[in-house]
């Protein structure tokens, strides 16, 4: 049995500043609505060896700016897109595992039974002593920085994983 985690993988909470006021393009806030631009700056923040709320910040303000709806929700699927400088497409994968265990921080997506997205975390690690959700180790944007992913969807009952994504 082994634990498998993602290294560096800079922690951006939507509920704290610099992140929170940020302004969505609806004029909600990231505080309010902001785990999907939150948990993919996370993986953008991991790739780029970024570790500064500054840093994360530009990211994040780029996500909102490049890859949201005038309703502010993310494009789970963007392609091609700049952020900080560097262009960015999502690919969605199937085996979340094999990422974590490849050092690649996973994106997943939460949607009720309608496909409806309800919440974004950051897969960051993997524990190969547990089973199913509770092996998965998470960032949540807008719980707490560790966790693991059964706890975050008890958080948001009836969903179910929908989309597991990563950057390139």
């Amino acid at each position: 049995m082994a634990i498998y985690n993602v290294e560096n993988v800079y922690y951006i909470n939507q509920g704290t500043e610099p992140f929170a006021s940020l302004k969505l393009k609806d004029n909600t806030t990231v505080q309010e609505y902001g785990c999907g631009v939150c948990a993919y700056g996370m993986l953008i923040c991991q790739k780029e060896g970024y570790d500064t709320s500054s840093e994360a910040k530009q990211v994040v303000v780029d996500l909102i700016q490049e890859c949201t709806n005038n309703s502010g929700l993310i494009d789970t699927r963007f392609s091609d897109k700049t952020i900080n400088g560097v262009t960015y497409s999502v690919t969605e994968v199937n085996d979340m595992a094999q990422q974590i265990m490849d050092g690649i921080p996973v994106v997943a997506r939460f949607a009720d039974a309608n496909n409806k997205a309800k919440h974004f975390v950051t897969v960051v690690g993997l524990d190969t002593s547990k089973s199913g959700m509770e092996a998965y180790i998470i960032k949540d944007p807008s719980k707490r920085a560790n966790s693991n992913l059964q706890q975050a969807l008890n958080d948001y009952s009836g969903t179910s994983v929908r989309g597991k994504f990563i950057i390139s």
